[in-house]
């Protein structure tokens, strides 16, 4: 594994997913900022083009596009800054970003997940968005009317 790490740090890959998430993060953050303070045309659509798992798996995830809008500028940065500015990866540069990207992953995990299935933390969900329920308790209520996908 550390051969192929080493491959990685500052190769062209590395530059190319970097620069795509520099511009990807601020569009993302931008669109989550919109959603925030209300209505969106995509992501308050309807569900039944976008998603095999039901309304239940749509309205969890666009809850938490705002989440995921976080821990892309804040994760996926700080990682791949590491991989394209460090040249081996036991640099303390690589070290740091690596922290920061892992310490941002476990920190919205559970953010992310609790917006997904319970609608949980109120201060992490978009106010619009606040009264309904979570994904567990709409899969819960819609249990049996939809037919699987197997």
């Amino acid at each position: 594994m550390t051969a192929s790490l080493a491959t990685w740090q500052g190769s062209a890959s590395a530059w190319i997913l970097f620069l795509a998430c520099l511009v990807a993060a601020p569009l993302l953050t931008w669109d989550a900022h919109r959603f925030w303070h209300g209505r969106h045309r995509i992501w308050d659509g309807p569900s039944e083009i976008w998603d095999p798992g039901g309304p239940a798996y749509w309205h969890g995830f666009t809850r938490s596009i705002p989440l995921i809008a976080g821990y892309v500028s804040l994760c996926f940065l700080p990682g791949l800054f590491g991989a394209a500015f460090s040249s081996s990866p036991h640099d303390a540069l690589f070290a740091v970003c690596s922290l920061v990207a892992a310490a941002t992953f476990f920190g919205f995990l559970p953010l992310v997940l609790g917006v997904f299935f319970f609608n949980r933390p109120r201060w992490c969900v978009p106010p619009h968005r606040r009264d309904e329920p979570g994904a567990l308790a709409e899969f819960r209520a819609h249990r049996g009317t939809r037919p699987t996908a197997l």
